[in-house]
């Protein structure tokens, strides 16, 4: 599940790099009570610390702005934890990607912040 804010630049990154049609099927909570269909205190009873903060099936907390290649890495950390099967409740998601013209899907375009959150996570080690 994550948790974030309609406010929060981080999560609409994150929203957009899952892509609209995989994004409807990530649980998600709206923490700041000026929005519509906020739940506040379900961010404050998970001990949400800030913006986007993921909860995993095991109850691992996760902050910030997270690649897919880091989502693959905790998701199977989380299979290999529950005995090879996928923890109860979790949804396998599509992939954002090219369409069927071959071309990036419009809507997971993102701006700048994911871009250089990108190029900083694939900096080589010194």
């Amino acid at each position: 599940t994550m948790y974030g804010t309609w406010w929060c630049s981080f999560c609409d990154a994150q929203r957009q790099s899952f892509g609209r049609e995989a994004w409807t099927q990530v649980p998600y909570v709206e923490c700041d009570p000026r929005a519509a269909g906020a739940e506040p205190m379900k961010c404050q009873t998970a001990g949400i610390q800030g913006f986007p903060e993921w909860v995993l099936p095991s109850g691992l907390h996760v902050n910030g702005l997270k690649s897919m290649d880091d989502f693959e890495t905790l998701l199977a950390a989380e299979t290999s934890k529950a005995g090879g099967n996928r923890p109860a409740g979790t949804t396998v998601l599509p992939m954002p990607g090219a369409g069927k013209d071959g071309e990036a899907c419009e809507d997971c375009k993102v701006g700048d912040s994911l871009a250089a959150y990108k190029a900083a996570s694939t900096k080589p080690s010194t």
